[in-house]
């Protein structure tokens, strides 16, 4: 009897153990072995990453007897590969849950996941030559306000620490390393967990003869701010170029084929399958979206649907789009034809150039699974790619969230002007309202809800104010006087009015209202001075806007100096 399918489950020993349905990918192991001593994997979501690195957690780990896991498994077989098998201590450590609007909850996120990577080891308290240190670093990171300092010290400490118990190396896993930073970026503080990632992770990892293997998974790899740029004998492998990890992560279509057949699915109309699903190109490789396939398995009578793209909350999409030229938008169109574009392709490129390069935009989509890559070219100069939109899945999204955002602007164009005009001439209650109106007739409740409502309204309102770029500086996240507003118009003429906005969200976990939000919010404005950097540029008359918001909800104050 086939096992129920394993959607959801990331965890190795859990399908192995409940007996659900596993597609044998073990032969990653032996790559794995055989690349460098750190490595760098980035997949798109939900590809399978976080499974693919819980099979190595229990392949080296020696904190029990894991071997009968992998009996009657591809790397069962190779009797080389099987003997580091359950050699080491292992180090999980899990940054997918760091997402917060603000550093300093940010940075309480990461200690969280720290305590977990500690707790994983709590023998070390019951031995004597480690309870102090464990139990003083775990003081440390519970800290209402944890010293970053300190912090940074967590995993080099527990590396030492167990490469003694043991008295062997350590493999450490690093399972989406880049999530932080993803979520700083969208949320104004990049440069300060970019700078605490790049401390932990580096003074543990870099040339430390105590770290066996060090396997690190995400979406992106951005240069300059790599954590990974000093490492000796690294390693990555992105979607781009052959390599013998194509096939490691995804499904390849001879393992969908024999999936179907073990769920009495064969019948069904493969072209079709493979029209949604199908379409990505890691190196040469053609591979299935695992999730979808898994979902569609899962629920034959629901057919053929998006499920991948309903996973996403595409907030960096949105932000890309909203700062994009017009040159992208228009080439945008063009994939929507299911049209091929020609562009010099580098996983090298950094956060700020996604706002000033039109090709780190392509590259960003093409790493991040929403664009596939064809007819590779090199010349002198770079590597050129065909990309393309890879099944109808993914053209869901161009066509019913991008579209939706890059076009449906045009059908409310005299709309967005009216707003504009009312804050212009300081009709701040026409402006409220009609915003407030704008946002119930237009915006997605998907899009507006849960924690990053504020980053929504925040992407929205730089891209609205992007019109009056002529007459307007527009700044975002930027300090001033005493703490960091959210956005600033400064005018180039300085006989008119200045605005600077404070956008906040209720905080759940004060079982905050929306006008507790708006409250929080004006507090700020009149206390912290947003406004100085307006007032030293010399403008007189300067608006200050506290605007609470949740879904498709919001409250506006104009705040007295």
């Amino acid at each position: 009897m086939v096992g129920f399918t394993s959607l959801g489950e990331s965890d190795f020993r859990a399908i192995r153990t409940k007996r659900l349905y596993f597609v044998d990918k073990t032969e990653w192991f032996r790559c794995v072995c055989e690349s460098n001593k750190v490595l760098l994997l980035t997949r798109p979501r939900r590809f399978g990453k976080t499974l693919a690195l819980s099979m190595l957690r229990y392949f080296y780990s020696n904190d029990r007897d894991h071997r009968p896991l992998f009996d009657g498994l591809f790397i069962s077989k190779n009797k080389e590969v099987m003997q580091v098998q359950g050699k080491y201590p292992v180090i999980w450590l899990s940054l997918k849950k760091v997402k917060a609007d603000t550093w300093d909850v940010g940075l309480s996120l990461l200690c969280s996941c720290l305590v977990e990577m500690l707790d994983d080891h709590s023998y070390l308290k019951d031995h004597p030559d480690f309870a102090k240190a464990w139990q003083e670093q775990m003081t440390v990171l519970k800290a209402d306000s944890p010293n970053e300092k300190k912090c940074h010290a967590t995993l080099k400490l527990l590396i030492k620490w167990l490469a003694e118990y043991h008295g062997t190396e350590v493999v450490v896993l690093v399972d989406e390393y880049d999530t932080p930073v993803t979520n700083a970026w969208l949320s104004g503080y990049y440069r300060e967990m970019v700078d605490f990632l790049k401390v932990l992770l580096g003074d543990a990892l870099k040339d430390n003869r105590l770290v066996a293997k060090s396997v690190f998974t995400g979406v992106l790899r951005v240069s300059k701010e790599s954590f990974f740029s000093d490492f000796n004998n690294f390693s990555a492998y992105s979607v781009l170029g052959e390599n013998q990890f194509s096939d490691k992560i995804g499904f390849t279509p001879e393992e969908v084929q024999l999936l179907l057949r073990d769920h009495g699915m064969n019948g069904r109309e493969w072209e079709e399958i493979s029209n949604w699903y199908d379409g990505y190109r890691f190196g040469h490789t053609t591979i299935f979206n695992p999730w979808s396939i898994l979902n569609y398995v899962q629920h034959p009578a629901q057919g053929l649907q998006p499920y991948w793209v309903n996973t996403s909350d595409n907030l960096l999409l949105m932000d890309l789009f909203f700062h994009s030229s017009e040159r992208i938008k228009g080439t945008l169109e063009s994939l929507i034809r299911r049209e091929k574009i020609r562009v010099a392709v580098s996983e090298h490129f950094t956060y700020g150039d996604l706002r000033n390069n039109d090709e780190a935009v392509w590259n960003m989509l093409l790493l991040a699974g929403y664009l596939r890559s064809e007819n590779p070219k090199q010349t002198e100069e770079e590597m050129s790619y065909d990309l393309s939109i890879p099944n109808r899945e993914v053209l869901y999204i161009y066509k019913r969230i991008i579209k939706k955002w890059l076009y449906e602007q045009v059908v409310v164009h005299n709309e967005l002007d009216w707003l504009l005009e009312y804050m212009l001439k300081g009709e701040m209650h026409h402006f409220e309202r009609f915003l407030r109106d704008f946002a119930l007739r237009v915006f997605s409740y998907h899009d507006t809800s849960g924690p990053h409502s504020e980053n929504f309204y925040h992407a929205f309102l730089l891209g609205l104010f992007v019109r009056l770029e002529d007459r307007y500086q527009v700044r975002s996240n930027r300090e001033s006087g005493l703490g960091r507003y959210d956005i600033a118009l400064i005018p180039k003429d300085r006989r008119e009015r200045g605005f600077v906005f404070k956008i906040k969200t209720p905080d759940a976990a004060y079982k905050e209202t929306l006008r507790m939000a708006l409250n929080r919010a004006k507090k700020q404005l009149q206390m912290r001075k947003y406004d100085t950097e307006l007032a030293e540029a010399g403008i007189t008359h300067i608006v200050r806007i506290a605007l609470a918001v949740q879904g498709k909800e919001l409250l506006m104050k104009v705040v007295e100096g």
